[in-house]
């Protein structure tokens, strides 16, 4: 799907789990092609200097061959990144069901410039029996390494309590998020869990207006310190279709890069924080890349279009002196709807998330492309949806009772 907007993987495999790094004006998209199932997999690499001209880079890190005991010859998985003293480090997960030591490891990669990375094969971290589990279909994975303030660093993983003996491949046993700390980015001390409601995917650290906010692949979280305790609160990031995001600051915002609905990255976003609630929203930069108008109008409780052959951004503005529910019905597909009384997204039978709090005047910006639609709510809450024929197909929008403003653009690609 190469539209002139969202950014593609070269062989068009889904796009996985992301892993964002920003660096010196430039940011880079480290991915996984694990959208497909987790077979060849290995951490890809991108980057862009305004979150809308993409670069493709050559593979960073890759699986090995081998006999099935070796690290890194099941596949890769997702990891973070930090820089010191001019050298950038990379601690990702080697996961290999077939290996009898266990499916799951950390390892450290290094580089000087961020796209040439090597193994350092010495620096391995398995679980300690006595704080993780350590049998052979454990979870410990999905490194997050951060600076902890005092000169040292904490590594949040994915793992499992020690009495945990999972018999195969799936279910979440126990996941908590795992608390290691190091001194030197190579020697790790493995401690008690974080105190947590729940232990998720990706955990993602990030300060946000001098709050310790924990993000994972599905859910948000708020802490007293960097290590805890935390709370879960509310979120309007994009999902559960869409998961394993992650966020990078920029020097003047947090912003979020997410897949999982196609060959395709969704646009970017902000995520920010606002009344213990995390936010999301469209960049600025994305919704000038709209700047066609094709039709515009006014009216009462029905707007119905037909996007053109390329990728559309529709914006409507719906007020009513009691506002209940929007659908959003794109023909032969499953309707969107939007409870504002009480404070639902839903989508067919799949989705029930919450939305938030909206008043008698509710803005919508719905990007419409071959694939998916990326939904913006106030510009506060955003949840994405796949599509078979999002181009050139019948969309509804119907308030009852109330009134609609509406602008629809189309991405101007001669700027792409």
């Amino acid at each position: 799907m190469k539209d002139g907007l969202h950014f593609c993987s070269c062989d068009g495999r889904r796009i996985g789990d992301t892993m964002p790094y920003y660096h010196q004006g430039i940011y880079h998209l480290f991915y996984l092609l694990n959208g497909s199932g987790n077979v060849n997999v290995n951490i890809e690499h991108a980057w862009t200097e305004d979150l809308v001209h993409w670069h493709h880079a050559p593979t960073a890190v890759c699986r090995e061959e081998g006999p099935e005991w070796m690290l890194d010859t099941g596949t890769i998985f997702t990891g973070s990144f930090l820089t010191e003293n001019g050298l950038h480090h990379l601690w990702y997960t080697s996961w290999n069901p077939q290996n009898p030591n266990g499916r799951e490891f950390i390892r450290h990669a290094v580089s000087e410039d961020l796209f040439s990375w090597r193994k350092l094969e010495d620096e391995v971290i398995a679980p300690l029996p006595h704080r993780y589990s350590s049998c052979q279909y454990r979870d410990f994975r999905d490194p997050c390494v951060i600076p902890d303030g005092k000169g040292g660093y904490i590594m949040f993983i994915l793992a499992n309590p020690p009495n945990v003996q999972k018999k195969n491949d799936f279910g979440t046993d126990g996941w908590l998020f795992g608390h290691l700390h190091s001194t030197d980015l190579v020697h790790w001390e493995q401690h008690e869990p974080v105190s947590a409601p729940f232990g998720d995917e990706c955990p993602d650290y990030h300060c946000i207006n001098g709050r310790h906010v924990l993000l994972s692949a599905r859910k948000a979280l708020q802490g007293d310190s960097q290590t805890g305790p935390y709370r879960e609160i509310e979120s309007g990031m994009d999902g559960p279709l869409t998961f394993a995001g992650k966020t990078v600051w920029d020097g003047k915002r947090h912003v979020w890069f997410g897949a999982w609905l196609g060959s395709a990255l969704l646009v970017p976003r902000e995520v920010f924080l606002q009344d213990d609630r995390i936010g999301m929203r469209m960049l600025p930069e994305i919704r000038r890349r709209f700047d066609q108008p094709v039709l515009e109008g006014e009216s009462k409780e029905r707007v119905v279009i037909l996007p053109a052959d390329t990728v559309c951004l529709l914006e409507v503005t719906i007020s009513s002196s009691s506002l209940k529910k929007i659908y959003l019905k794109p023909a032969s597909e499953k309707t969107a709807e939007i409870d504002a009384k009480h404070c639902r997204i839903r989508w067919g039978e799949d989705v029930n998330k919450p939305l938030h709090q909206a008043g008698e005047k509710m803005e919508l910006q719905l990007i419409i492309s071959q694939s998916f639609a990326e939904l913006f709510i106030d510009r506060q809450t955003a949840f994405s949806f796949p599509l078979k024929n999002g181009l050139n197909s019948e969309w509804i929008l119907h308030a009852p009772g109330a009134e609609m403003k509406w602008t629809l653009k189309t991405l101007n690609t001669v700027k792409g």
